[in-house]
């Protein structure tokens, strides 16, 4: 019999703190929109960079909580490993309002979109080291093995995009790295969506 490692919380209570975290980012996120100067139709599309950012923002950290919460519900050992890189990834998250704020009122800067794109790279990568934290913690879990199989197809599909958006948000065409970011969280999603259908 292996010996598990020690368990420094209760699930539950780690679970509760990054929803509270992910929800203060979200709601942060749409104080930073500005109001239209004219509330009207040619006000709003004035805003359209604004409110294309706030969207891609609150989708993608919208779906990083449904995944969370997928990836999370068989575990059982939480370790001091899964609270530091459950840490990390918060401290990635925290950053989405500034960068939204800064692409979304700088689109066609290759330095906002490329800023953009790393935060969603890295919270990205977090969010898997999490998850192999829980699968190597508790590696008798037989309810953790679907997460395995899914990270062979989502996880290459989902940062290729990402990494392709940056490459060419970097040295060609700075819109780019939006336009890979609406791409991923199309492919989270029916993934994610085939998951729980199942």
């Amino acid at each position: 019999m292996t010996k598990k490692p020690p368990v420094t919380m209760g699930k539950e209570r780690l679970a509760a703190f990054m929803d509270a975290v992910l929800a203060i980012i979200i709601t942060i996120l749409i104080l930073e929109l500005p109001q239209p100067e004219v509330v009207s139709p040619e006000g709003l599309w004035a805003l359209h960079d604004e409110l294309l950012a706030y969207t891609v923002s609150f989708a993608w950290l919208g779906l990083l909580w449904a995944r969370l919460h997928y990836e999370w519900d068989p575990a059982v050992v939480i370790t001091r490993r899964t609270v530091g890189l459950s840490l990390l990834l918060l401290f990635f998250a925290s950053f989405f309002p500034y960068t939204t704020t800064l692409v979304a009122q700088n689109p066609g800067n290759s330095t906002a979109q490329v800023a953009y794109g790393l935060v969603f790279l890295l919270t990205s990568i977090s969010r898997v080291a999490v998850r192999r934290s829980l699968q190597d913690a508790d590696q008798g879990n037989e309810a953790l093995v679907p997460l395995r199989r899914d990270s062979r197809t989502l996880t290459p599909a989902e940062w290729g995009l990402q990494a392709f958006g940056l490459v060419l948000a970097a040295v060609w065409v700075p819109r780019a790295m939006t336009v890979a970011l609406l791409g991923g969280i199309c492919v989270s999603l029916i993934a994610y969506l085939q998951r729980r259908g199942n």
